[in-house]
């Protein structure tokens, strides 16, 4: 038999900007069922007519990530087709499903770190003179370079080897993540997150391969450093008629710290992370439905637990710096008062 390429796609589940696939059985079904309705709609047959048959080996080199083996059209072409990518597979495959005529919107960008550099719509020009501006896509090129969505807007991709990068805004990155038709990603192990200024123009790697996006820094400490420090800080805000305290954990593969958390109190704890296998699980009481992230290295991962009255039970979920600081100052107030009421 032969091994034909003929499909390759990803997606994932998002809740306040983070990658909550694997948090949740329903999560997991929802991204299977979208990969499934994105393979429904292509054409079988013009696909098996383009595509080349590939050896065992060459399709191990995929998940191998060897720098020797360039299976996507982007990488090997010579020209770079204009058009609209409905997906990362058409990104990948160098067929952007449009190749109409389209006009692109350039904006000067006005924050500090971003001077001099443009915000970028593709759009139809209307008769009466205005702009049709195109949302639903994945990215698009204007014939030499290749732009995706992400986070809601569209940033330029400079090849690297066989990767791409891009400065995009820090805030809130979903660093993990993965990018696959119109909505993000592929079926991920974790949620990995950053916290920081949305003005600050950072470096990101995006995986050909896999579709993965992970800050460039991390991507360079990983290929020289093996052990890392996180930072986590859990808090449990008191809410009405709830004093039930609850005991939280954070673990890894061979590790487990604990800690009792009552009723607006509070937790820093610090973890010795192998890049290697840098997941880890924080869980509540003897629940196995556990939040599993990866942490950022350099600065501190917050988790917010709260009781779901819905479900009858407490849960955990990686909130922003903005919300944990204002959380964890009325902490402090209430254990301040508390304090000068004995």
């Amino acid at each position: 038999g032969q091994l034909l390429p003929v499909f390759r796609t990803s997606s994932v589940q998002t809740k306040n900007r983070l990658d909550v696939t694997a948090v949740h059985d329903d999560n997991i079904s929802d991204a299977l069922v979208d990969c499934l309705k994105q393979f429904a709609h292509i054409n079988i047959d013009e696909r098996l007519a383009k595509v080349q048959a590939i050896t065992s080996e060459e399709a191990n080199k995929v998940y191998e990530k060897t720098e020797d083996f360039l299976p996507f059209a982007i990488l090997n072409d010579t020209v770079i087709r204009r058009g609209f990518y409905k997906s990362i597979d058409e990104f990948r495959n160098n067929t952007p499903s449009f190749t109409g005529d389209f006009e692109i919107y350039k904006r000067p960008r006005t924050a500090r770190s971003w001077e001099g550099e443009f915000d970028v719509s593709p759009y139809f020009p209307t008769p009466d003179g205005k702009r049709r501006i195109v949302k639903n896509m994945w990215g698009f090129s204007d014939g030499q370079t290749c732009y995706f969505k992400y986070k809601g807007e569209f940033y330029a991709l400079t090849r690297e080897g066989n990767n791409f990068t891009f400065y995009g805004h820090r805030a809130g990155s979903p660093v993990g993540v993965t990018v696959g038709q119109a909505a993000f990603g592929v079926i991920g192990a974790a949620v990995v997150v950053s916290v920081s200024n949305d003005d600050i123009k950072t470096k990101f790697l995006f995986d050909t391969q896999s579709g993965r996006i992970t800050f460039y820094d991390d991507y360079l400490d990983a290929e020289t450093e093996t052990i890392a420090i996180a930072k986590v800080v859990a808090y449990y805000p008191k809410a009405k008629n709830q004093n039930t305290t609850v005991d939280f954990s954070l673990a890894n593969r061979s590790d487990t710290l604990s800690n009792p958390l009552a009723p607006n109190s509070s937790v820093e704890l610090e973890w010795t992370l192998d890049r290697s296998d840098p997941e880890l699980s924080a869980c509540l009481n003897t629940d196995t439905n556990c939040l599993r992230f990866v942490p950022r290295m350099d600065e501190t991962t917050y988790i917010e637990i709260t009781f779901d009255s819905k479900s009858n039970r407490f849960v955990t979920e990686v909130v922003n710096s903005q919300k944990a600081t204002f959380y964890l100052k009325k902490i402090k107030s209430a254990q301040e008062a508390e304090a000068r009421r004995k």
